[in-house]
């Protein structure tokens, strides 16, 4: 929710107050050695699906409220909340060890606070995993795959630069979108259909949408990346493929616009 706010302050400035009061909530539930607590993991599920190790993925959000706002006190508790995770959870951090799903907010959240090296480490871990279709299972010991985490895995390996793991994961989970054009939470491998997936087997969630147009867009951006330093940095106004993309964008603009935009 704070990511989402601190997104739209520039448009919305009346949420800034319940962006401080988040902020103030979870910084209220940071116990003095750095664990951040909640009021009930009623809906977590079992250890092995998820753990308070996602907490990560808030913490970036937190700091970067206290440099909207000029307030040390949410920066620093962001900065104890991550040390104490990473001192205390470093095996489950660094190894494959919830569902992809929830396993890959931590990918994610190491990378938004900056520790690219964990994440790297963590990440060539997991690889480890991926089979050559590209699929990522949904938990180290099964081979039914996660939609959402397939997606936010490749978001993770796409910021770290690694296209080949980020283009495999994110293919394999576009091929498996459904006619409607959302998808299932989880899909059976079709090398083990005896497995039994049960992460919202026959459910369209909406979060993998968010996650395929996020790892999208980062694809996308590295793609360019990687890229441009073939294009050339100028091009003059006499080149003959200059004319003709004006004189083009000329015609559309007269035939759309009536001529309305000045170029």
């Amino acid at each position: 929710i704070l990511k989402g706010l601190l997104a739209v302050r520039h448009l919305l400035p009346e949420v800034d107050e319940h962006i401080k009061r988040g902020c103030d909530w979870l910084v209220g539930n940071m116990l003095p050695d750095g664990r951040l607590t909640t009021p009930t993991k009623a809906a977590w599920g079992d250890p092995r699906t998820c753990s308070e190790i996602i907490h990560i993925y808030c913490l970036s959000p937190l700091r970067d409220a206290g440099r909207s706002f000029n307030k040390p006190e949410y920066e620093n508790a962001a900065e104890k909340i991550l040390e104490y995770y990473l001192n205390n959870h470093s095996s489950e951090i660094e190894n494959f060890s919830l569902l992809s799903h929830f396993y890959a907010y931590v990918m994610e959240g190491l990378v938004n606070m900056g520790r690219i090296d964990i994440a790297k480490k963590a990440m060539a871990n997991i690889a480890r995993y991926q089979k050559d279709d590209g699929s990522v299972p949904a938990y180290n010991d099964a081979n039914w795959v996660c939609s959402t985490g397939l997606f936010q895995l490749a978001v993770t390996w796409l910021n770290l630069g690694d296209m080949e793991h980020g283009n495999r994961a994110f293919e394999y989970a576009c091929k498996l979108q459904n006619k409607s054009g959302g998808w299932f939470g989880s899909y059976v491998h079709p090398d083990y259909p005896d497995e039994q997936n049960d992460y919202f087997p026959v459910s369209e969630i909406s979060w993998v949408n968010k996650y395929f147009l996020d790892a999208l867009y980062y694809k996308n951006l590295l793609t360019f990346n990687k890229s441009a330093d073939s294009f050339l940095p100028y091009i003059d106004k006499d080149d003959g493929r200059y004319i003709l993309i004006k004189e083009e964008i000329q015609r559309l603009n007269k035939k759309i616009n009536g001529g309305g935009y000045n170029l």
